[in-house]
């Protein structure tokens, strides 16, 4: 799966996760990302349907809609 070196170990934590998978998925070509916002979708759709069946399941209190605007950086 890693394109880097299996003995190196992994970073602990999440600083610089965001920005890592950004240029991960930058380099993806297009037909690639397509397929990864796919499944991703489908996965949700997924999610969402298991939690709408069970009972008593409260409806998300949340905005789920996606971000329209560029990403955001953190400092």
């Amino acid at each position: 799966m890693s394109k880097g070196d299996p003995d190196k170990p992994l970073p602990a934590g999440w600083d610089g996760h965001e920005r890592a998978q950004l240029r991960r998925l930058a380099t993806l070509p297009l037909a690639e990302k397509l397929q990864w916002l796919e499944e991703a979708d489908e996965l949700v759709r997924h999610l969402r349907r298991g939690h709408a069946s069970r009972p008593g399941a409260a409806k998300p209190t949340r905005d789920t809609t996606p971000p329209t605007g560029p990403a955001r950086e953190q400092a």
